[in-house]
């Protein structure tokens, strides 16, 4: 997956991207750790078995959350790639 991002560095809390699993539970690929402090930054982030996280209509569902109420993110592109 590919992540343009804007919004806080690792010095505050962090964004995450999660995808749902078949189980139904959400693993965590990555997270704004190594983004600059508000400057755009394109992020990678690997999923693990990619077949373990496409549901039977094709879909892949992605989460962006983070810990805290105040402070805010902005993404600009959010690309998924599933390549084998």
């Amino acid at each position: 997956m590919v992540v343009s991002y804007l919004g806080d560095d690792g010095t505050e809390p962090l964004w995450s991207w999660s995808v749902r699993n078949l189980s139904g539970g959400w693993d965590v690929i990555g997270d704004s750790s190594v983004a600059a402090n508000w400057s755009w930054r394109t992020l990678t982030f690997t999923v693990p078995s990619p077949a373990a996280h496409v549901n039977a209509a094709g879909d892949i569902d992605v989460r962006f959350t983070s810990a805290t109420s105040t402070n805010s993110a902005e993404l600009d592109r959010m690309v998924v790639e599933v390549t084998q």
